[in-house]
């Protein structure tokens, strides 16, 4: 069966390696998980189970291990340490930094503690109320794949 273009993503995680196919609209046209040190092997794999879907590959993408994360000047100079993705920082009361508009919104759509949960998580949200000498002077926020 033919599905159009079609995306190829690897994703490293800790203890694996994916390799999905999807189609223009999102939904997955085949997967393959593997151990991290066999991503050609993961690719065969997928290959040989996706038939003719894999000559309409147009894009591919590699992510990597979770955030690692830094921020850069706009002379794209690092302005601090990474912080890595199993650091503990956390935004204390996301809710009192929650702009009142978006607050409103999420509660109407019973999303706010999720909202709230992923406020106090994200590193972004910790470096502009802790280190707001930092980001004032931040440019870009970059990742590093792991």
């Amino acid at each position: 069966m033919k599905y159009g273009p079609l995306a190829l993503s690897f994703d490293f995680g800790t203890q694996s390696v994916r390799a999905i196919l999807f189609d223009k609209t999102g939904e997955i046209r085949g997967r393959r998980f593997f151990y991290w040190d066999n991503m050609c092997t993961v690719s065969k794999m997928l290959k040989e189970s996706s038939g003719e879907l894999w000559n309409d590959i147009v894009a591919m993408s590699v992510t990597s291990l979770r955030d690692v994360i830094t921020c850069l000047d706009k002379n794209n100079n690092p302005l601090r340490p990474f912080i890595l993705y199993l650091d503990g920082r956390r935004v204390e009361n996301p809710l009192d930094y929650m702009p009142s508009g978006k607050k409103k919104l999420v509660r109407l759509a019973g999303a706010l503690d999720m909202c709230a949960a992923q406020y106090a998580a994200t590193f972004s949200n910790w470096l502009a109320i802790n280190e707001p000498n930092i980001w004032s002077r931040t440019k870009k926020v970059v990742m590093l794949p792991t």
